[in-house]
């Protein structure tokens, strides 16, 4: 539908009037200058909200809303008469719908508030339309749905809901008059082509700001993809193993001693060890072959025999026997009784 613009009508005719009716030609000539005021006023809305084209709104991404209540992923904005996109960097709304057209007045934040003219107009949210899905509107702030003036983009309100309507679009794509202005997502991660670092993202995999889910970035540069890097900090340059992690940043024993200066990499459980990464029970500091733990000689000498408990073995000569019998000693009678005994067997022979 054409909409004919005040400055494009026929003049107004004003009716006869008697002569010398001032009163009435007063009035007309006042209705008169007040009609050309008027027509000025909407040339210059017009002007400072229509000032942008097709062409800027080619410039940057549109944003695309995320409903948290279902599945749904919409960048077409349903007003009752037109779809629009909010402009990423600016906030502004853009009617789709015909010719693309930028509303300079407008301006979008963060929660989803719409401003016209620097006043609250109304919110951009999903609800339920008459075909049951979740689409994304402007409504009002008593959710009725907004209508907007298709030449200078200002809102007025309806009393109609979103389930009032059918067939209404969720993606802004196809909606725009120039079709090199449709920015694509090949890979449908919800970031358009011309931001998504990652284009080739694969199915179901969640994405950062960037396009890119964690199979597909390296954060730390260390050859392990984020989604598998147990150590996504790692300094560049620094070997890493299968978990991308450098042996500083793994302590695989759990004492308290990076891999890197542990030497005793294998610690058991709850045995507390010392500045090295060892327990009691791994260290023999004497070297006797019985560790730390139940060694009562720690100083023992090397390569001296010990027993169980680590101390060295001794071996004690029996101390000599000496008996005494009237002044003689045990040897001296022994030898002479061993004397007479010979004497005796000798007489006999004899």
């Amino acid at each position: 539908m054409r909409y004919s613009r005040p400055w494009e009508r026929s003049p107004r005719v004003l009716p006869a009037t008697r002569c010398g009716d001032t009163s009435v030609n007063e009035r007309k000539g006042i209705e008169m200058r007040s009609t050309w005021v008027s027509t000025i006023r909407f040339a210059a809305v017009l002007f400072l909200v229509g000032m942008g084209s097709n062409r800027l709104a080619n410039a940057v991404p549109w944003d695309i809303f995320d409903d948290p209540n279902s599945a749904s992923t919409c960048d077409a904005v349903n007003a009752s008469n037109a779809e629009l996109v909010v402009l990423s960097d600016t906030g502004q709304l853009v009617i789709i719908t015909g010719t693309d057209l930028v509303l300079t007045a407008t301006f979008v934040d963060a929660d989803g508030f719409v401003f016209f003219g620097g006043l609250p107009v109304g919110v951009i949210d999903f609800a339920e339309d008459g075909d049951g899905l979740r689409t994304l509107w402007w409504t009002s702030l008593n959710g009725t749905v907004v209508e907007v003036d298709l030449f200078t983009g200002e809102p007025s309100t309806t009393d109609l809901l979103p389930s009032d309507f059918h067939g209404v679009p969720c993606d802004a794509c196809e909606l725009w008059d120039d079709p090199a202005d449709c920015v694509g997502d090949q890979d449908g991660d919800g970031i358009t082509d011309v931001v998504d670092a990652c284009p080739d993202t694969p199915p179901d995999e969640p994405v950062d700001i960037d396009g890119c889910s964690c199979s597909q970035t390296d954060t730390d540069a260390d050859g392990v993809d984020d989604c598998v890097d147990d150590c996504p900090d790692t300094p560049l340059g620094e070997f890493v193993d299968d978990g991308g992690c450098a042996c500083f940043e793994v302590d695989s024993d759990a004492d308290g001693v990076d891999d890197c200066t542990d030497d005793c990499p294998l610690t058991p459980p709850d045995e507390p060890a010392d500045a090295g990464g060892c327990s009691c029970s791994q260290l023999d500091d004497d070297a006797d072959g019985v560790d730390n733990c139940i060694d009562d000689c720690p100083g023992t000498s090397l390569h001296a025999d010990v027993d169980v408990h680590g101390c060295e073995i001794v071996v004690v000569a029996p101390t000599p026997v000496s008996i005494t019998c009237g002044g003689f000693s045990g040897l001296t009678l022994a030898m002479t009784l061993g004397l007479l005994v010979s004497l005796r067997l000798s007489r006999r022979r004899w």
